[in-house]
């Protein structure tokens, strides 16, 4: 579908240029799971995703867990499975 004339919107998933992409907050996403975790009395914290090699949106979840894992110097580790 890449490579056709037929037009769509990918979600999460950045393909290049002239292919919209709609996407949330992710960053802020992965910030709040921990920081809710946090607040529920968790101390060592684990994430987890599937990844793939498509560009995607969803990293940046990581990026705002591990952000708000070391502001709060909260342990914590990262898995990424393929």
């Amino acid at each position: 579908y890449l490579t056709s004339d037929i037009p769509f919107v990918s979600i999460d998933r950045r393909f290049g240029a002239g292919i919209l992409c709609v996407s949330s907050n992710n960053r802020m996403g992965g910030w709040l799971a921990a920081e809710n975790l946090y607040r529920r009395g968790a101390r060592s914290l684990l994430r987890f995703q599937m990844v793939n090699s498509l560009g995607c949106e969803v990293r940046k979840r990581r990026k705002g867990f591990e952000e708000f894992c070391m502001e709060h110097e909260v342990t914590y580790s990262c898995l990424d499975f393929r």
